[in-house]
């Protein structure tokens, strides 16, 4: 497999690994031209009874 197919591929990839108690965790791995690296994102949604206080997202995130 070439590396331009393989980016290519990675900034398309988007997968929800878990999806329980309505709260979603989704797997974001995509790759920055900016530092050109591969990141990881862990994206974490849920109901805004479980929100933070104060915080007025509805999504925590997290860049590995």
């Amino acid at each position: 497999m070439e590396i331009e197919t393989l980016i290519s591929m990675l900034k398309r990839y988007k997968k929800e690994i878990e999806t329980t108690n309505q709260i979603t965790i989704i797997e974001n791995v995509y790759y920055d031209e900016e530092s050109q690296t591969v990141r990881r994102q862990i994206i974490i949604d849920y109901p805004t009874e479980y929100r933070k206080k104060g915080n007025r997202e509805k999504k925590d995130s997290i860049h590995l």
